[in-house]
């Protein structure tokens, strides 16, 4: 019994290589010249065929120092650098060797924009490292929890006891003392989602409207409150007492990052995040939320402080001014509604904190 020999396919090289979403670039390891560009390469930097790779896409006289292109002919193997840019980008370049018809070794060097998967690896490490914290804060607070209630317990009887003795005063200190104690661990119990909700159908709108005395009043005479609320927007089931917590948490942080004075935007409206929005933001889902953005004209935030600003304790402000734990609650009380909350700030340029919750089932 035969078989029939597969058919041969052949390619065209170029085009192949046109193909291709990412930069390629044939390079001439002895001068650094460029030889060959695909057509993505050239619609990110023009022709420069002749020119030394290093002078036309780098701007540098000599070779880039993250250049492993010597590296490559030695060995014959493949090598790649990650390459963090000025603008922010980040690209990863592999170099591979070959030999041409003529024998001539040449470096095939391929540069992909890596910027939008590292953005992704970021967000899922901090998530990850958040769940965690999360996991050691509720036990912590659970343990810490039962020492109070027999320090406090006792405290209130020792009171009761010796409501005339002229010790009373400390007693009531440690009471004080106890009572404080309690209502952090409450806060970490809020941040590890532990706390029991009281579920209610509510509109945001009016829940912002009915706070409006108050962020007024917290707010002072020296910044600008600005509210926009959609009318249209749709309803979500909420513990109403911990999402007023959460909006005038948030309220505090902005005027605390607004000492001369400036700016607090309230803003509302339906939002749906589709499977793309959850590919670029771990720890999202897909589905109808109700997007409240809460927004500042502050000094804002590097992306270290960033990173860090939902760890409880952590704090930007000076010794004795505050727990670390506002931003803390804000985080627990958002994720034990299934919802999600994404934060955006650059340095001179405020912040904005939107918070996503899922949109009740009408």
């Amino acid at each position: 019994m035969s078989s029939k020999p597969a058919t041969q396919c052949h390619y065209d090289p170029q085009s192949l290589l046109n193909s291709q979403p990412v930069i390629v670039t044939v390079i001439n390891p002895s001068s650094y010249q460029v030889e060959f560009q695909n057509q993505t390469g050239l619609g990110k930097f023009g022709d420069i065929g002749g020119q030394s790779c290093h002078a036309a896409i780098g701007g540098s006289a000599a070779p880039c120092q993250f250049c492993r292109m010597g590296e490559t002919v030695r060995t014959g193997e493949l090598t790649s650098n990650e390459v963090p840019l000025p603008n922010g980008q980040t690209i990863l370049v592999h170099w591979a060797k070959t030999i041409t018809e003529t024998g001539e070794t040449h470096v095939i060097e391929t540069i992909t924009d890596i910027t939008g998967q590292k953005k992704v690896e970021e967000q899922l490490r901090q998530a990850q490292k958040m769940e965690a914290v999360g996991r050691m804060a509720s036990g912590i607070a659970h343990d810490f929890n039962n020492l109070l209630m027999v320090i406090n317990g006792f405290t209130a009887r020792l009171i009761a006891k010796h409501g005339s003795d002229p010790s009373l005063s400390h007693l009531q200190v440690i009471g004080d003392a106890g009572a404080r104690a309690a209502a952090l661990t409450k806060k970490l119990l809020l941040f590890s989602r532990q706390q029991p909700l009281q579920l209610a159908v509510v509109d945001v709108n009016q829940i912002i409207e009915g706070l409006h005395t108050l962020i007024t009043k917290s707010l002072g005479e020296h910044i600008r409150l600005t509210q926009t609320l959609d009318p249209q927007l749709g309803k979500m089931s909420i513990d109403p007492v911990q999402l007023e917590q959460v909006i005038l948490n948030l309220v505090i942080n902005a005027r605390d990052a607004m000492p001369q004075g400036g700016e607090l935007s309230i803003q509302t409206s339906n939002a749906e995040m589709d499977k793309d929005f959850v590919a670029q933001h771990p720890g999202s889902r897909a589905g109808r939320y109700v997007r409240c953005s809460i927004t500042d004209t502050g000094g804002g935030m590097d992306d270290d402080t960033k990173s860090h600003i939902f760890d409880p304790f952590f704090t930007t402000k000076g010794l004795g001014d505050g727990t670390g734990l506002g931003l803390t609650t804000v985080y627990g009380i958002v994720k034990q509604h299934q919802g999600y909350i994404m934060v955006s700030s650059a340095i001179g340029k405020g912040a904005q904190f939107h918070l996503y919750f899922p949109r009740a089932t009408e």
